[in-house]
């Protein structure tokens, strides 16, 4: 009898024909299709779905982040790209770190890191950003270790022992006299002055005194303050509404925060109030709807009412977002609908 061999290079094309199949099976009705594509990744290459699960854009970067504005980066061998939603390299850039598009800018950081003949991808390495614009030109040099995303016109940088504001010409527009500030949310930022928290705004005013441990971002008017090992929730005028009763919490979203007493999660509304019991082994932030919530050590999601409407099941979990939620089943990720249904099996 005569041997038949298959050649290696057509098992893998057989395979990663078989697993799109598979997934374009797995679609859901329950989602339609918009031109946002999501990153997916088969057989260690990273390639782009729609909304139905079918595969948009082939997989052939070593590492894809989602669309924002437009654009995603990927990234080919060390150095990043920006690609468009048919999958055409729209910004060619020399840099091994890159963030999405924010307000038409994304933070890059230099291939030297402004260390002549020192090359690394670690970025704690590199410790020097700057910003490009949406046709790739380098608009803010990259001479920062610290930055954030540009938001309400502005970026948070550091440079040399300085922390202040710059617009999008790069030009300094706020300088407050503290000791460390952060981005803005919501017309107001937390600053520390003396390891002290407190708020500035947009003037570089202390409109909240500096009298917290810790003070993070506002969010549906509301902003987290600790003292202590406690955290409960102030508003604008720098009133406590919520009682700095619990062992940790984050930012509430669609009226509703997740907050942790004696190792156990639950939601409280804009009252402190308590609406879902403190049952959870872990919690995420609501969005569209739901909000992820850990049981014996798996993922699902529940509504507002507290009501289990995907079953845990998962390893971990993202939020929703225009009708997707990326989720984890050991080490291959995968897209699943509002009601639970794949779109996308977990692949890697």
């Amino acid at each position: 009898m005569t041997k038949k061999y298959i050649q290696p290079g057509l098992v893998l094309v057989i395979s990663y024909y078989l697993i799109v199949q598979a997934n374009c099976y797995a679609n859901s009705n329950e989602v339609k299709n918009t031109i946002k594509p999501l990153p997916v990744q088969i057989q260690g290459k990273w390639g782009y779905i729609n909304k139905r699960g079918e595969l948009v854009i082939k997989p052939q970067y070593n590492y894809a982040k989602p669309f924002s504005e437009g654009l995603a980066p990927v990234r080919v061998g060390l150095h990043w790209n920006y690609i468009d939603e048919t999958g055409k390299t729209v910004i060619e850039t020399p840099y091994v770190k890159v963030d999405n598009f924010s307000e038409g800018m994304a933070m890059v950081a230099d291939v030297f890191g402004g260390h002549q003949g020192t090359f690394s991808t670690s970025f704690s390495s590199i410790e020097k950003a700057g910003y490009i614009d949406k046709k790739g030109k380098l608009v803010i040099d990259t001479k920062y270790s610290s930055y954030s995303d540009f938001s309400e016109g502005i970026a948070n940088v550091k440079l040399g022992q300085n922390y202040y504001y710059i617009d999008k010409s790069g030009k300094a527009v706020l300088e407050p006299n503290v000791d460390r500030c952060w981005p803005f949310s919501e017309g107001l930022a937390p600053i520390s002055v003396q390891d002290k928290f407190g708020f500035i705004d947009r003037t570089g005013a202390i409109v909240i005194p500096t009298q917290y441990t810790k003070a993070y971002y506002f969010h549906d008017a509301l902003a987290m303050v600790e003292i202590g090992n406690k955290k409960g929730f102030i508003d604008k005028s720098g009133q406590l509404v919520v009682e700095l009763e619990f062992d940790n919490a984050m930012k509430y979203s669609e009226g509703l925060a997740w907050v942790e007493k004696n190792s156990k999660f639950g939601y409280i509304d804009k009252n402190g109030h308590l609406v879902i019991e403190l049952i959870f082994n872990g919690a995420r932030s609501f969005s569209q709807g739901l909000a992820g919530v850990k049981l014996n050590e798996k993922w699902g999601y529940v509504d507002k009412k507290g009501a289990m409407i995907i079953d845990p099941r998962f390893d971990e979990i993202e939020q929703f977002s225009e009708g997707v939620a990326r989720v984890r089943v050991g080490d291959a990720w995968g897209y699943i609908d509002k009601t639970g249904n794949y779109i996308w099996k977990p692949t890697k």
